[in-house]
């Protein structure tokens, strides 16, 4: 995104601020003080540390070294002689001494590395100028090289195309191409079936009918969970007939059938009427003490009893049940619909039902998930929450983890898995594009969490489209860890880069220290900070809410954030031009 090329790379900055050197590294130095015996204290960088030399040196010259040694004492063996003042001659010699050709585009990477202290070893260095040379050395093709080598990755193909393609395109742009040729595609497999449910899941907008509920709906059935199932026959809104495997067969139909994105409440599965569902569970949630305690009180009553029936696999005896059938219809069913007609039926699989149900009627958690449904379809903050966990638990971000332990593709139902089964098959039209894809989600693995002894930053990006947003919408997380290695609330930065339908390009940088938050806008809109201002006293309370302390609110434009690396720049040529005692103390 070229947003972000403008506000600058935030990874170094933080994650390598004090170097780590390994063995076998090559870095450039300068010689500040010698100590007998061959030691030296050396300026790396921005640290300065006393080092092993392998050779007598000279005080307040530069040259390149290699680690030898790095435990208590740091060992560095001189590479070459004495730097000129030519950085080409010395980018050179420094290739000639590792055994590497001297070319124009290997002069110019390693003294890009060089320039921006980024420590490297001649494996390391011999596969990065083997990739330059089959992918060319343009400059976009250098920088993904170089993050490689600053991030510790193997020098492979499928690492360098995984961050190429996490650089060359959208999310949102590589789910909905794929989408489009599977949707295009004739006699579908299984496979493909349920890859299209799960992309239409993260890039579909909310019209038509197809609104936040349908969509939850939509993901637990496709993961078979019976949570929303077991919540609409409690709430009385579902025949409780109907087990999982129906109701997961029918929406998944019911999938099929709708690939054009248009949803009618008529035509959803079962005659679910979305509007009676939402009223229901209005009520429901009016009234949840009642509930509740209704609930409860039969739970402690009955629920032994219907446990032991059910570890016997046997029905309840025919008094008992009477007896809770007759509890059911006098106290709860009432309260869920004046027209309720139910007939129980005393075996296992009803009274089981019955029992879950109890225990979804008595637990806090239940009216809350009802209430963020409800919310869910006007309410922005938890759409963007509702989005964000689909895309943590669908995308298979955890997907090695996961396989780890033991967990097999098919069970996984990520769209990573299915996708690393779509392209192991012979003769897929789609196949190109699940590839692209594929890689997609393997350069968001790979920059997704970057950490030091003390810090962490974290890379997040969600298609943002069902959102309203006009492509993906961006996050960086960035600041110190805590002892759990969490990134500490007191003491972080994030950073949003969004893409809005009126405003265009914009970027928030929230910058949080000791729970006080300033907060710059980056935007080229004449207007934003007149527009902002009538939003200021609401969003300072909604963080003194969240116990945050709002400080500064600052609007800067792109064209602002380009000139002040200029602007800094010529300060600190002006500051170092000084050599007083002043200046020094």
């Amino acid at each position: 995104m070229g947003i972000q090329q403008i506000i600058g790379n935030k990874q170094p900055g933080i994650i390598e601020s004090v170097q780590t050197l390994r063995t076998g590294q090559v870095v450039q130095g300068k010689i500040l003080k010698l100590f007998p015996n061959n030691k030296a204290q050396i300026q790396l960088g921005s640290q300065q540390l006393i080092a092993q030399l392998e050779a007598s040196l000279t005080i307040g010259a530069n040259y390149h070294f290699q680690v030898k040694a790095s435990n208590s004492l740091l060992h560095l063996q001189v590479i070459g002689h004495q730097l000129q003042s030519k950085d080409r001659l010395n980018t050179m010699n420094l290739l000639e001494q590792l055994g590497l050709k001297a070319t124009k585009m290997n002069i110019t990477f390693v003294q890009m590395l060089l320039s921006e202290k980024i420590p490297f070893d001649q494996e390391q260095l011999g596969g990065a100028l083997q990739l330059l040379s089959k992918t060319g050395d343009k400059v976009e093709m250098q920088q993904i090289v170089k993050e490689m080598i600053r991030n510790k990755l193997p020098m492979t193909d499928s690492i360098f195309q995984a961050l190429l393609t996490r650089q060359a395109t959208s999310f949102t742009d590589g789910v909905n191409a794929l989408l489009q040729q599977l949707m295009n595609s004739t006699n579908k497999t299984e496979l493909q079936q349920h890859l299209m449910n799960r992309l239409s899941q993260i890039v579909d907008q909310p019209i038509n009918g197809r609104t936040p509920f349908i969509n939850q709906v939509i993901t637990e059935s496709s993961m078979n969970n019976p949570s929303l199932l077991n919540l609409l026959q409690a709430v009385g809104v579902m025949d409780r007939n109907v087990n999982l495997l129906q109701w997961t067969n029918n929406w998944e139909d019911f999938m099929k059938q709708n690939t054009s994105h248009s949803f009618q409440p008529e035509n959803l599965p079962f005659q679910l009427n979305e509007s009676s569902v939402m009223k229901r569970f209005e009520m429901i949630v009016e009234n949840r003490t009642m509930f509740k305690m209704i609930a409860s009180e039969m739970l402690h009553k009955w629920g032994s009893t219907i446990e032991q029936a059910l570890a016997k696999n046997a029905p309840l005896p025919n008094n008992l049940f009477h007896q809770l059938s007759n509890e059911i219809i006098q106290k709860l069913l009432p309260m869920l619909s004046k027209e309720q007609n139910v007939a129980f039926q005393n075996n296992v699989q009803s009274i089981s039902q019955i029992l879950s149900q109890l225990q979804l009627l008595s637990s806090e958690q239940t009216f809350l998930k009802l209430e963020q449904l409800l919310t869910l379809e006007n309410n922005p903050k938890q759409q963007f929450l509702s989005q964000l966990n689909q895309m943590l638990s669908t995308t298979g971000l955890n997907y090695e983890h996961s396989i780890s332990n033991e967990i097999s593709e098919k069970q996984l139902n990520t769209i990573k898995s299915m996708l690393i089964q779509l392209v192991q098959q012979p003769d897929v039209g789609s196949q190109e594009a699940s590839n692209k894809l594929l890689h997609f989600i393997n350069g968001m693995q790979l920059q997704s969490v970057h950490e030091s002894n003390n810090f962490l930053q974290a890379n997040l990006l969600i298609p943002a489209e069902k959102l309203g947003l006009g492509n993906d919408m961006q996050l960086e997380f960035e600041g110190k860890k805590t002892e759990s290695g969490e990134i500490n609330p007191d003491y972080c930065r994030i950073l949003f880069y969004l893409e809005l339908a009126n405003l265009k390009d914009t970027v928030i940088d929230m910058n949080i220290q000791n729970r006080t938050v300033s907060i710059t806008v980056v935007n080229d809109h004449e207007d934003i900070s007149k527009q902002a201002n009538a939003l200021k006293p609401l969003l300072k309370k909604g963080l003194e809410e969240l116990e945050y302390k709002l400080s500064t609110i600052t609007f800067k434009s792109f064209q602002h954030m380009k000139d002040e690396p200029k602007r800094l720049a010529n300060t600190q040529s002006q500051l170092s031009s000084y050599q007083g005692v002043d200046f020094r103390i």
